[in-house]
């Protein structure tokens, strides 16, 4: 990883029929992009995954002057967001420079100020960390209260049953959960 006065961030976004919402992404991304310091460079990869939007999205990337930071790649086929991500992360790993961080964007999601110094910030403050998500806010900027766990038999087990005690007994396991503030 690069020093913290040398740092790239390649954000990846997966489109798929959400061209619409990816110039919004890519506005807000491009208005945090000017605010990071001389020494972090932010870049962008779209991956349109089989939609049929990629001459969509490059008209996109020309309107918005992003033609030297943001890159659109045609996914052969829509092999879902994982995929998608992937191809994303092979660009980063065969540019130049390779990216310190990945930043994973959904096309729906607006970069608010000071998201990418904030993520950059925690890295810096905690070395252990490896992955680092941000909050979530709705279109009224009230935080999103919720996470979600991948299911297991546990929280399957839960929702089929619906029943009070168990619940409370497996509450540990429930695939929605209450967000905190700590990390």
């Amino acid at each position: 990883m690069s020093s913290a006065s040398s740092r790239t961030v390649l954000a990846v976004i997966v489109n798929y029929k959400s061209a619409h919402l990816v110039r919004n992404l890519l506005a807000s991304l491009s208005s945090e992009r000017e605010t990071q310091g001389p020494g972090t460079v932010v870049r962008a990869v779209v991956i349109d995954n089989a939609s049929g939007e990629a001459a969509s999205l490059r008209r996109t990337v020309i309107e918005l002057g992003g033609q030297d930071w943001i890159s659109v790649i045609d996914a052969p086929h829509n092999g879902g967001f994982s995929y998608g991500n992937n191809i994303g992360f092979r660009h980063g790993f065969s540019s130049d420079p390779v990216p310190d961080f990945f930043f994973l964007l959904n096309p729906d999601t607006e970069v608010r100020p000071g998201a990418i110094r904030a993520l950059l910030d925690f890295f810096d403050q905690r070395a252990d960390a490896g992955v680092v998500g941000s909050s979530l806010e709705g279109r009224d900027g009230q935080p999103w209260p919720y996470a979600f766990r991948y299911p297991s038999l546990l929280s399957e087990l839960d929702s089929g049953l619906r029943f009070g005690l168990v619940s409370r007994l497996l509450k540990h396991h429930l695939i929605v959960r209450r967000m905190g503030t700590l990390p």
